[in-house]
């Protein structure tokens, strides 16, 4: 079938350049990664292949039928996960969608539930926030809100010009879990110490700039490019490898 051909080229990662997403000039000048390094990788998407592929389809999902509710959902996970583990980041919003309070909480209210959550005052601030920004009269409207910006990276602009708490990982991330950044980068200290390891940096960066952000963003679509997959299925293939699970 047409998904299994697709499946092949995609995790036959061992090197090879792929025919689907070739790597920029650009790109290029940045890779220097051992070929064992791209052998752990290719071993890490194959073992992940299917969880992987499943969230990618979750991630599609929601842009495309997903509820305003839902899309406003992942907004607030991603304004919560700096310094905090990303399963505790989820649990609270699940929480404050079950009490009634992502929509309607004050911030007081919202910072009582975010158990497990670094700086939980200033969050739930910014997630107060965030919605009088998407909800202005009281209806959510997210999507028509990104659907004026012509790229990804105009809505990431958009979103780091606009969203208190919002970096460029943050935007990022919240973008490639609705399913319209998946050639973005969430360059986490995490992520960008793998790419250290791997060779693709020569040193994690203490700071990051926005165009620093988009030139290393230019390595790691490189590094897919070179193993045939996108850019998020790389970033959930590193993060199974470390913790043994693939979660957004």
């Amino acid at each position: 079938s047409a998904s299994s051909r697709r499946d092949s080229r995609i995790w036959r990662a061992q090197g090879k350049l792929s025919e689907r997403v070739p790597a920029s000039a650009e790109g290029r000048k940045f890779m220097a990664v051992k070929p064992c390094a791209l052998q752990g990788l290719g071993e890490a998407l194959t073992q992940f292949r299917c969880d992987i592929a499943a969230a990618i389809r979750q991630f599609r999902f929601l842009w495309e039928r997903g509820s305003e509710k839902e899309l406003f959902a992942e907004l607030c996970f991603c304004l919560l996960t700096p310094q905090s583990k990303a399963q505790s980041c989820w649990r609270a919003v699940e929480r404050l969608r079950e009490n009634g309070l992502l929509m309607a909480g004050t911030a007081a209210q919202i910072a009582k539930h975010l158990h497990g959550v670094r700086f939980a005052n200033t969050k739930a601030r910014n997630i107060v926030q965030a919605r009088a920004l998407f909800a202005p009269g009281g209806k959510l409207q997210v999507r028509p809100l990104l659907q004026r910006l012509a790229s990804p990276q105009q809505m990431r602009l958009w979103l780091v010009e606009n969203v208190r708490g919002m970096g460029m990982k943050e935007a990022s991330h919240f973008l490639r879990n609705i399913g319209v950044g998946l050639e973005l980068a969430i360059l986490d200290r995490h992520l960008l110490r793998a790419m250290a390891q791997l060779g693709v940096i020569a040193e994690v960066p203490k700071t990051l700039t926005r165009r620093q952000y988009c030139e290393l963003e230019k390595a790691f679509q490189a590094l897919a490019a070179q193993l045939g997959v996108l850019p998020a299925e790389l970033d959930l293939a590193i993060w199974a490898s470390a913790t043994g699970v693939v979660f957004k």
